[in-house]
């Protein structure tokens, strides 16, 4: 981006800079939900590279997967989509609706998702997946 008046970049768009070393960095805040407090919180993501150019297509590669929904951060790294259901249902779905709307996702979770989706891990998830499972059945 040219420096100059009017060239700050928007909130939240991430920034790359040259270290002492003379290295690169770059960083990116991104949200991410924290199951103990039920509230979204911010994580800094970064990284050094060699290059300018390096530190930059890693910065927009983070970009487009945070806008996509594939940023995931340390915490979540290893974890499965049925250990993240579970929390779900304990720090979001619990406190905020009635016991038999809790009930009734409880079930479902349990029953339908955990059993589909649960040995999956959170990086390793993809869309197309969820169409082989909910797809009508040939026979």
């Amino acid at each position: 981006m040219a420096k100059g008046k009017g060239s700050k970049a928007p909130n939240g768009s991430g920034s790359v800079w040259q270290r002492p070393d003379g290295r690169y960095s770059a960083a990116l805040t991104v949200p991410y939900h924290d199951p103990e407090t039920g509230r979204t919180k911010k994580r800094r993501l970064t990284t050094t590279k060699r290059y300018w150019e390096e530190a930059h297509r890693w910065l927009m590669q983070m970009q487009s997967d945070l806008l996509g929904g594939t940023v995931a951060t340390q915490d979540a790294k290893g974890a499965t989509v049925g250990e993240y259901l579970q929390d779900w249902l304990r720090a979001v779905v619990e406190p905020s609706v009635s016991r038999n709307t809790y009930a009734k996702r409880e079930y479902a979770v349990r029953v339908h998702a955990i059993p589909a989706f649960g040995h999956i891990r959170l990086t390793d998830l993809e869309p197309r997946g969820a169409g082989v499972v909910f797809a009508p059945d040939p026979t």
